[in-house]
């Protein structure tokens, strides 16, 4: 059960867990379950019979942490414990062992100001600090760097934690011990986040739904069985059939995470904002946009307001949405990718005029602007945009699921079809937008 979890903050292809599931779950699932992960498992890694590898990366970008910094520690304050390397991107740890080592030189944790915050010649005598003043002024600029890259460690896990939600929902909220009370509801579970984890491919029609026929047939695993833990399965996937079977409490739990996750997003949405210069009105990258960050955000945003909505329907208080209906967030789309889509006959995405004539929703957080549902639906009529359909003011209406495909090699989401040829093509920066390098590798001249 430990590796199925494990699976969730990773980024395993969903043959992999198929095979996972197969090799030490099978014989909770029905037969007709069985087959179809043995179908996806033909391709997994781990199959013996298939001699086949990824250029893909298996886990998610972390955020560095101090482990670097480690040595130099351990020589700056002999005084202090060796620094904890096992919990070096643990931020309270690494802050406490930040105001230790402050205290060894006399220094506040935060007060970092070169010339208000040193003590001189007299205040570090009368402090009983016995080293020369150009020590002192190491260390304390030393400390003064770690406090700033413990406030960057802090964002970036923070970010990073927002990458998870915006793909697979409340996965790192959820706890091993809820996990793992029910084998079904852990095998739904760890095969659906495989496939919400997909990256997008470059192409001009939609990209493939997360719930295919093998998530559907785990989740009517999950429906037969008499110990399936729905608030589990609520994290990841909260509609109707699930929330039925979720008692209010668990209902409100889920919904003020979602809530959190809004407030959030919506913090970091506006300061992207505010240092980039992004066209509401076409969403295409410009130069100086930080679009990374801000897909990244709109991803998480987008997944956060569309569970928030349906929490609040499941529990009968979508009346919230008369005063306080968030409006989406667009991602930036590649001006090439636009083109792509112009030149198959594909037309701009039908919400984009209708975010772009909406509050921002850092503003209505701030309670600068108001958003209401009347406001939304009324936007949504003048661009013929169907509001329920399309998920601005009501659940999106259930799919049905789609057919299983095996995942594809990418290239920055360009299918390749030899994970070989992948490897050459990253290597030389295909399809990144920018010059090509290391021609050598393919016989030509850089």
């Amino acid at each position: 059960m430990q590796d199925l979890y494990d699976s969730l903050f990773q980024r395993p292809r969903p043959e992999d867990v198929a095979r996972l599931i197969l090799d030490q779950h099978a014989a909770c699932l029905p037969e007709r379950v069985v087959h179809n992960l043995a179908v996806a498992a033909q391709r997994s890694l781990k199959n013996p019979n298939y001699h086949y590898y990824s250029s893909m990366s298996a886990t998610f970008h972390e955020p560095k942490g101090f482990a670097n910094k480690a040595d130099l520690f351990e020589v700056l304050f002999p005084e202090l414990e060796p620094f904890p390397r096992q919990d070096e991107s643990k931020a309270p740890v690494v802050g406490a062992y930040l105001t230790s080592a402050g205290r060894v030189i006399s220094k506040e944790f935060g007060k970092n100001s070169f010339l208000h915050d040193r003590l001189d010649k007299f205040q570090r005598k009368a402090a009983g600090l016995d080293i020369s003043k150009k020590q002192y002024n190491k260390r304390f600029r030393f400390l003064r760097r770690m406090e700033a890259k413990l406030e960057r460690l802090m964002r970036n896990k923070e970010l990073a934690d927002l990458v998870y939600k915006g793909h697979s929902g409340l996965t790192t909220d959820l706890l091993f011990e809820t996990f793992a009370q029910d084998e079904a509801t852990a095998c739904f579970i760890a095969y659906y986040v495989s496939r919400c984890n997909l990256r997008s491919e470059f192409v001009a029609r939609p990209q493939t739904r997360a719930y295919d026929r093998i998530a559907a047939a785990l989740f009517e695993a999950c429906t037969a069985s008499e110990t399936a833990n729905w608030f589990a399965i609520g994290h990841v996937y909260p509609k109707p059939a699930v929330l039925a079977r979720v008692t209010d409490t668990q209902k409100g739990v889920l919904l003020s995470r979602w809530y959190q996750v809004l407030e959030t997003c919506a913090g970091y949405l506006k300061q992207v904002w505010e240092r980039s210069s992004i066209n509401r009105r076409t969403m295409i990258v410009r130069r100086g946009n930080d679009s990374s960050t801000w897909n990244l955000l709109a991803s998480a945003w987008s997944r956060a307001r569309s569970h928030w909505i349906a929490l609040n329907y499941a529990m009968g208080t979508e009346d919230i949405l008369d005063e306080m209906c968030f409006g989406k967030v667009l991602r930036l789309m590649a001006a090439d990718l636009v083109w792509y889509h112009s030149a198959v006959g594909n037309e701009l995405e039908g919400d984009t005029p209708v975010w772009a004539s909406l509050p921002l929703p850092w503003e209505v957080f701030e309670g600068k602007a108001r958003c209401t549902r009347t406001m939304v639906e009324r936007v949504c009529r003048e661009h013929d945009i169907d509001p329920v359909r399309k998920g601005w003011v009501a659940p999106r209406p259930a799919h049905e699921p789609v057919s299983f495909t095996f995942t594809p090699e990418l290239v920055h989401g360009v299918a390749v079809g030899h994970p070989g040829l992948a490897n050459i093509l990253k290597r030389i920066g295909a399809f990144s937008g920018k010059h090509l390098k290391n021609l050598d590798l393919i016989g030509l001249d850089s």
